[in-house]
């Protein structure tokens, strides 16, 4: 039956016979199952059979030979270990199940921030608010407060996520006009116009974005101020937008940017002189005081000085006052000028002002809290409440009282590969704008602060760099920041609102030796650690009892005894003579393992109530991935060269094969990835993550275990660690796998390395002798030449081969156990890690080649100042174009077209690449993958025509039913690319990019329960063979239309899934899929790329070596390089991103639409994660001996400081940590007393013993 022509009738009349037409096809549809159903009996009942073989056969045992139907035993292509992996059953293909209708796949975008309609009360006290002025104010009747609000909760957004306010509703919502290209992480997702007319983030007290615009662009001169023309602005934005090495593209964009710009004028270079408008720059403040701009603040470098004093051994002084002082040139800027100059650069409008905390109803009854941005975490909010009260009873009270978050990142930093020249920076980061705009540098979110000076070595010893450092700090807490730190300050924020501002530290962020530097303890100590007070030789207790309540127990304090055990050795120096290294001042601050320095933070802050040890935050960066992984890995080829047999070369040819991932997710590795030359922190995260496929088999049996565990829990402890969103849920399985790496450790130390006798890596063996050679060469006093007759090499010493041990006595390992508590205190990890600050030495560094090299720290200062003072000009620039056109700046041109974000999935509209089947199925003849290639194409066409619900099987349309479908030409289109759009655990919008050629593995949603499969799984997986578009007619009963229908489909080849041995988290073994063998008819088949959940990172299993049997030679399914092998099997690569761990996790808040696939891997976690939620119960079954092993006398472990590596030596000398003796000569622990006539004085004068000192185990002092 034809469809009807009702293009002529009245509406209602078309009404009902479209509903009619509607009936029909339902009624024709259900006919034609029925006709078929005979038919396809016989098809369904083959392939049951089918399934029944690969699916219910009972799994051998791990490493045991079982007899498999079907199957032939291959060997492992590496023979070298002493045990041989067993063969493993048939990979099974898709589960046994009779076909119903399944789940299929709904892409959900990330909802819109919660919409909060301004109360009327909180209008007028805003308007209020607005009309107050920053000079003059009439003075407020001493019972004006500020109206207190009861918490305010928004409603759940489609995800179940919603926020809580402890003190009302905001006044200013940043997010409240976000766009899905807000919260895109990928830079081929296109950038949305202006979204749908909403109510104005500023509707009630007026947009003062469109103020900034007409008051900064009341003439051309003003607005491209400091800059005489527009112009000159092209150019000197051209220049500092550009890198140093000129490139064709530079080229062109001088000529398209400036050049060939309608406002361009040759006239306006008259007179042009570069520093003639670098020092404009460098002096420029706008003096309009009209609205408040980033041009408003004298934020520019000052020169100023430092003095510190300096102690001399046997010189007595009447006081420290009198004693001697250094003087070193600081170049800095005043923090309170950096800060009013961010808030307010248009990037403002985005920043945080109210913290809130947020939570996830995972289930109706199930409420938990999410951990994101710092302005979320428990420390923000709890210094904003103190804020907020002492604020109700302070002559400031009608104000609105807010925090201003701020974060400081410090390190040293080499400049040239060649030569001496290093730069120290502070850098200064407002913790109210989002992290995920933070981290960028194109952000210009870091604020350089000052830049720290390293005086030689010869003038400035060890005791005078740490002092140098805090006299710099001194000098940045000047008066001005005091004042507004205790009383605040007046400014105006993006909506033109005067409000009291509070600045306040939160973070620390730096790598180890800057840690104890700042923290003023030694390096490497008795107790290493700067938040806690735990001796070096407890720390292999990581994960236990004892070290969890130690950890609470020992906390580091800023307190006056501390103070008062500083002053009094401060006091011995200076007035008694007494030396730095003396017992004397070992006996007052040995017990904590600290140094005679004042801290410049405890000095402005303490009597406030500053804490300043809590500031220091983990480092993922240093302490895991350069740290424990670092080290790890580095025993583990200790241990191949150990073990022999050609293991070496096997692991590097391993690592070469590992397929990449994403656009730069897991990148190449090099050929030697053993010599570990040249690498990165990403390039180790990199090696840990696809670590497990590579290790397989390398070892003997025993060994073997021990080290898949180890490396599968060290990455799971690295992908919650890294995780950019956490529940409490997540945040107690990373306590949980603390516990088990800890106990992990301690197997792998007790279990494989006894087991083998390490010694030095070359590349250890070089560097060390390279050092040693130095060291002996800056001790030796007069110049000798080699004996007549020698070689160079033969005056080199000699180095002899040293054993190395795996120690677990390291800060590194000790830091492991704070992360939960700084998550819950700070937000996730990527609000302060190191790797922000490492981005931002970038900047230093490219600017050190415009320098004059005599003055490269000044010249670097103005370099940076120049490149924001141009991109606050750009900013303006967009601002203003958007004010007057209504629509966002057009991006730059791309090679290919955006995707939009709200698409699933994205395939060229192009059809140059045109594949006609007639003859590419005649030129691929007997190409297995090719098999009834047009029939099972039409049947998936068809059965997506009929809107039947596809489930990977296709539907028994007999021949006349194919007949109905017609292939436009007989030619589909090939296309190279597919772009995926999913939605990411953290509630963001991310891409994949698939090709068949390179990433073309991916996952599915699957049907599969445990009524119908006794091991059920949520996905399928498959590879893409090809990418291709056809255009279709249907000329059967139900069609609807005559014209052809663009429809887009997969080619793919279908993998089945392995369970012997059962993976999971439990079992800590990765899933093992092989492809299904070529002769069952479900090896291949057609997707609909809206079924694509996105991309899955696959890794051959190395061990089991390729095979030949499972399918013919082919072209179509393999490479072109090698037709006739298929790897035996793959792993599914979990860790290869945190999206991925979390899909085979369970728990992630943004797997909405995947949540019961995601949640069926909850029923594996290990039992500590599925222990009550307090983590009591969890720590009740750890070992039951382990209260004995305490009692046990602990084993002195040798720490070996090579393990740290060249670049953290290099860092240790900078913060002064040298120490001048033999490598191979490791002076005794035990410092000899020196007889000096010292009066320490009675307890009551200060000069007692600390009486923490016996319990810390210092009682022998």
């Amino acid at each position: 039956m034809h469809e009807r022509k009702c293009t002529n009738l009245r509406p209602t009349a078309k009404k009902r016979f479209e509903k009619r037409d509607a009936n029909v096809r339902k009624l024709n549809a259900a006919k034609i199952a029925r006709n078929n159903a005979t038919a396809g009996d016989a098809l369904r009942e083959k392939r049951q059979e089918l399934r029944d073989i690969l699916n219910e056969m009972e799994p051998p045992h791990e490493h045991q030979q079982s007899p498999m139907p079907e199957f032939e035993h291959t060997e492992p292509a590496f023979a070298a270990p002493p045990h041989s992996p067993s063969p493993p059953p048939r990979p099974s293909g898709r589960p046994a199940r009779k076909i119903r209708l399944p789940k299929r796949f709904r892409d959900e975008l990330p909802p819109a921030p919660p919409y909060m309609p301004i109360q009327e009360d909180l209008e007028e006290e805003v308007r209020g608010a607005a009309s107050a002025s920053t000079e003059t104010r009439s003075p407020e009747p001493e019972n004006a407060t500020q109206p207190v609000h009861p918490p305010f909760r928004t409603e759940c957004d489609s995800y179940s996520v919603l926020r809580e306010y402890a003190h009302g509703r905001p006044t200013l919502t940043p997010d409240s006009g976000q766009t899905l290209s807000d919260i895109s992480d990928s830079p081929y997702l296109a950038l949305d116009p202006l979204s749908a007319p909403r109510r104005s983030l500023f509707s009630v007290v007026g947009s003062s974005l469109r103020t900034l615009g007409a008051a900064a662009a009341k003439t051309a001169e003003d607005f491209f101020a400091p800059f005489k023309n527009v112009s000159i602005f092209r150019l000197m934005a051209w220049f500092y937008s550009s890198s140093n090495t000129k490139s064709i593209g530079e080229l062109n964009s001088l000529v398209k940017q400036v050049i060939l710009a309608p406002d361009f004028d040759k006239d306006h270079f008259v007179k042009f002189n570069a520093a003639n408008e670098h020092a404009r720059m460098d002096t420029f403040k706008e003096t309009s005081n009209a609205v408040v701009t980033p041009f408003s603040f004298d934020d520019t470098w000052i020169k100023g000085t430092v003095k510190i004093p300096l102690p001399c051994d046997g010189v007595k002084h009447r006081s420290e006052q009198d004693a001697p002082h250094f003087t070193v040139e600081v170049h800095y800027r005043k923090p309170m000028d950096v800060i009013k100059a961010a808030l307010a650069e248009p990037e403002a409008e985005k920043f945080h002002t109210t913290p809130f905390k947020a939570y996830w109803k995972s289930t109706p009854d199930t409420e938990e809290r999410v951990y994101s941005e710092i302005y979320t975490a428990d420390a923000w909010n709890d210094e904003y409440n103190k804020i907020y009260e002492a604020n109700q009873m302070g002559p400031n009270s009608h104000l609105e009282s807010l925090l201003i978050g701020l974060m400081i990142w410090s390190d040293s930093t080499s400049l040239a590969q060649f030569g001496t020249a290093d730069l120290w920076p502070i850098y200064l980061y407002i913790g109210n704008q989002s992290k995920y705009a933070r981290a960028k540098p194109s952000s210009f979110s870091a604020h350089h602060i000052a830049y720290m000076p390293k005086a030689a070595t010869a003038a400035m010893l060890t005791h005078l760099r740490r002092e140098l450092a805090h006299a710099v700090w001194m000098l940045l807490l000047d008066d001005e920041f005091m004042h507004a730190y205790i009383h605040g300050f007046l400014f105006q924020l993006i909506d033109g609102i005067l409000r009291l501002l509070f600045p306040r530290f939160l973070t620390y962020s730096a790598d180890y030796p800057e840690k104890v530097l700042m923290a003023c303890l030694k390096f490497l100590s008795q107790c290493p650690c700067p938040r806690c007070l735990i001796l070096k030789s407890k720390i292999p207790r990581l994960g236990s009892k004892s070290d969890k309540r130690d950890r609470e127990r020992l906390l580091r304090v800023d307190d006056a005894t501390r103070r008062n055990s500083i002053e009094r050795a401060r006091k011995l120096m200076f007035v008694k003579g007494v030396s730095v290294t003396s017992v004397h001042i070992e006996r007052i601050l040995g017990a904590k393992s600290l140094i005679p320095t004042r801290n410049a933070f405890s000095e402005r802050l303490f009597e406030h109530g500053f804490n300043f040890y809590q500031m220091f935050t983990p480092d993922l960066l240093h302490e895991f991935e350069l740290g424990v992984w670092k080290a790890v890995f580095t025993h583990l080829i200790r241990i191949l060269y150990a073990h022999g047999d050609n293991t070496i070369q096997e692991l590097n040819s391993r690592y070469r094969q590992v397929p990449t991932f994403g656009r730069d997710t897991i990148r190449k590795f090099s050929n030697n990835a053993s010599g570990m030359k040249k690498l990165a922190a990403r390039d180790y995260e990199d090696l840990l993550q696809c670590a497990i496929p590579v290790f397989e088999g390398l070892l003997p049996l025993q060994q073997d275990r021990v080290v898949r565990k180890l490396l599968f829990e060290l990455a799971t402890w690295h992908g919650l660690a890294k995780l950019r969103l956490h529940t409490e849920t997540t945040v107690r399985d990373l306590e949980n796998s603390t516990t088990r790496l800890g106990d992990l450790l301690r197997l792998f130390q007790e279990e494989v390395c006894s087991q083998h006798k390490t010694y030095d890596l070359p590349t250890e063996e070089a560097a060390r002798g390279r050092r040693k050679t130095a060291a002996a060469a800056k001790k030796a006093t007069t110049a000798t030449r080699p004996a007549a007759g020698k070689t160079a090499a033969q005056a080199k010493p000699k180095t002899p081969r040293r054993e190395r041990l795996f120690t677990l006595g390291t800060y590194k390992v000790h830091a492991l156990g704070g992360y939960g508590k700084a998550i819950r205190l700070y937000g996730t990890t990527d609000n302060y890690t190191s790797q922000t600050g490492e981005l931002e030495h970038r900047r230093g560094k490219r600017f050190y080649r415009r320098v004059h090299k005599g003055k490269h720290v000044l010249g670097i200062a103005l370099q940076v100042r120049r490149e924001r003072l141009i991109h606050r000009v750009l900013e303006r620039k967009r601002k203003r174009e958007e004010g007057l056109t209504g629509e966002k700046s057009a991006s730059p041109e791309e090679r290919l077209p955006p995707t939009s974000p709200e698409r699933h999935h994205h395939i060229s509209v192009d059809k140059r690449q045109k594949v006609h089947l007639p003859t590419w199925l005649g030129q691929y003849a007997g190409d297995p993958a090719l098999v009834d290639f047009i029939l099972r194409l039409k049947n998936h066409l068809l059965s997506r025509l009929l809107n039947c619900a596809y489930d990977g099987d296709e539907h028994p349309f007999s021949a006349q039913d194919r007949r109905e479908v017609i292939i436009e030409n007989n030619t589909i289109y090939r296309h190279k690319v597919l772009r995926i759009n999913y939605t990411t655990y953290d509630i963001r919008r991310d891409q994949d990019s698939l090709n068949p050629r390179t990433h073309a593995d991916i996952m599915v949603l699957s049907p599969e329960n445990e009524e119908e499969n006794e091991n059920p799984h949520p996905y399928w997986y498959a590879r893409i063979l090809g990418i291709f578009h056809v255009d279709v007619r249907y000329r059967g009963p139900c069609s609807t239309s005559r014209e052809p229908k663009r429809m887009e489909f997969l080619f793919v080849r279908w993998f089945g899934r392995d369970f012997t041995p059962r993976p999971g988290w439990k079992t800590k073994r990765l899933l093992r899929l092989g492809f299904v063998p070529g002769n069952s008819e479900m090896a291949f088949g057609f997707l609909d790329p809206s079924q694509v959940i996105r991309a899955v990172h696959l890794i051959p299993a190395f061990a089991w070596g390729k095979v030949t049997k499972y399918l013919g030679r082919s072209v179509i399914a393999r490479s072109v390089t090698d037709p006739i092998e298929d790897w035996q099997l793959y792993y599914v690569s979990i860790f290869s991103d945190r999206d991925l761990m979390m899909r085979f996790r369970g728990g992630g808040v943004g797997h909405n639409s995947t949540r019961h696939a995601t949640d069926f891997f909850k029923k594996d976690w290990d039992r500590l994660d599925l222990m009550c939620g307090d983590g009591e119960a969890a720590d009740e079954d750890e070992d039951e001996d382990e209260d004995e092993e305490e009692e046990e006398e602990e084993v002195e472990v040798e720490v070996d400081n090579d393990e740290d590596g060249e670049e953290e030596r290099r860092n240790r000398e900078d913060y002064g940590y040298t120490q001048d003796y033999d490598p191979d000569e490791i002076p005794d622990e035990e410092e000899e007393e020196t007889e000096e006539d010292v009066h320490l004085g009675t307890e009551e004068d200060g000069g007692g013993v600390d009486p923490d000192m016996e319990e810390l185990g210092y009682s022998e002092l």
